[in-house]
């Protein structure tokens, strides 16, 4: 028997701990020795050939683990959020996938803003022309969301608080998006209801990566700020609403680069899987585009909305 030390990104609590040493035992004569919060790592105690096996099911558990080497551990736990936008402008090679999920974002927002410049410009009657500028504002949460949702689903399985944490964080922007700006152009009833909607939905998808406890974050997370969000967009009817709204999406452009920033400070740089279309990002976002747009312009609307 050896005893190794390993990094464990995601060890966080005691719940963390206990879940990891069920997993380890599990390997016949394998056993934790000690854990050690502060710096996230664990003594760990099995045959050599059995290592590689633990590590595996530690992943798969949402703990992505490296045998300790201070340097690569002090590499990436000392970087900051602009050394990494530095880095990822420079072109380094562990920020390859960071670096395509911008571009594709960019494409995003560029096919969606096309497919609602031509909706404005070929089926919107003259009455309704003063909502481009809330479908505009749509797009751009499309691309921001669409660029949270991929980086989540790459790292793949998390630990219960990170993935508690992607699951409300998730639901709680997104619905707030929908619900503001539907609640703007519609009204309270469809924007709460269809805020809700997909805030719930995209709020527990998002939060499954560490099971059921992120996925109930993410519902209840998306049924409060869908209607929140509309109830303030309602109430906001003449008061600088669009102002307010733009601040809504700056702000939730920030928390979602945060839940972004989250995960690879657990994760580190190498513990995502780097594979996505970027054919079926674009067409996703033309759908939505056009369902969204669609319901600001011709769902039902209550007497204090803009395109009443």
């Amino acid at each position: 028997m050896t005893e190794y030390q390993l990094k464990v990104n995601g060890l966080s609590c005691g719940s963390c701990e206990r879940l990891i040493q069920r997993t380890v035992e599990k390997v016949s004569g394998a056993k934790v020795n000690a854990f050690d919060f502060e710096r996230k790592t664990m003594r760990l105690e099995c045959e050599s050939k059995d290592l590689k096996p633990i590590m595996g099911a530690l992943s798969a558990k949402g703990y992505y683990t490296l045998p300790l080497d201070e340097s690569l551990a002090s590499e990436h736990e000392s970087w900051n959020f602009l050394e990494i936008l530095r880095l990822i402008g420079n072109g380094d090679r562990r920020l390859v996938f960071e670096r395509n999920v911008l571009l594709a974002s960019f494409l995003v927002l560029l096919a969606s803003l096309s497919a609602t410049l031509i909706l404005y410009n070929f089926f919107i009657p003259p009455n309704l022309k003063p909502l481009l500028p809330l479908m505009m504002l749509g797009s751009v949460g499309i691309a921001l969301s669409t660029a949270s949702l991929v980086h989540v689903r790459a790292f793949g399985k998390q630990a219960c608080n990170t993935g508690m944490m992607v699951g409300m964080g998730v639901g709680m922007v997104i619905g707030f998006f929908v619900g503001a700006l539907l609640g703007a152009s519609n009204g309270m009833f469809v924007g709460s209801l269809v805020g809700i909607l997909v805030g719930m939905g995209l709020g527990a998808w998002a939060g499954y990566c560490c099971g059921n406890m992120g996925v109930l974050e993410g519902i209840m997370a998306g049924f409060m700020s869908g209607t929140m969000g509309s109830m303030i967009s309602v109430m906001l009817y003449n008061d600088r609403q669009f102002e307010f709204l733009a601040i809504i999406w700056i702000v939730g452009a920030v928390l979602l680069a945060g839940l972004s920033y989250m995960l690879f400070k657990e994760n580190g740089p190498y513990a995502k899987n780097p594979s996505f279309s970027l054919w079926k990002l674009l067409v996703l976002s033309i759908i939505a585009t056009v369902l969204l747009d669609a319901i600001i312009l011709f769902g039902p609307k209550s007497a204090f909305a803009l395109g009443a």
